[in-house]
């Protein structure tokens, strides 16, 4: 095994490779800081009433699929249990993997739409796959 030297230049590849071309279609990952929290009223009443059924909360860490169609995944609900995650916590977003491999959640994401087989948080960058 070769010995990369952790540059900028070799960073920087690396990332650009995990990540979606502009205008591409993702499954959005929404941050969720409380139950009154405004990204919740964007949601669809489907959405919200998956919420309320599944009894999700939008604990530290707290990750929820939501329903899309046909059958797959339309997006996923991380909670951060409050505006001030970044600063308490600031590599919550790292649950993500281990949250979504147990749930079950890569293989659905990855069967969801081929065209929407990959992840995005909206505002953020996109990555191509789980």
């Amino acid at each position: 095994m070769t010995n990369k030297a952790m540059t900028l230049e070799t960073i920087s590849r690396a990332l650009a490779d995990q990540l979606l071309d502009p205008g591409a279609e993702g499954i959005p990952i929404r941050l969720v800081a409380s139950e009154d929290d405004p990204v919740l009223k964007e949601l669809t009443e489907v959405e919200r009433g998956w919420i309320k059924a599944q009894g999700w909360k939008p604990k530290d860490g707290a990750v929820l699929l939501l329903p899309g169609s046909p059958g797959g995944v339309g997006g996923v609900l991380l909670g951060t249990g409050g505006k001030d995650w970044a600063s308490r916590t600031p590599l919550l977003t790292g649950v993500l993997p281990s949250a979504l491999r147990h749930s079950g959640g890569c293989s659905a994401l990855r069967g969801a739409h081929e065209s929407r087989s990959a992840v995005s948080v909206p505002g953020n960058s996109r990555a191509k796959t789980m």
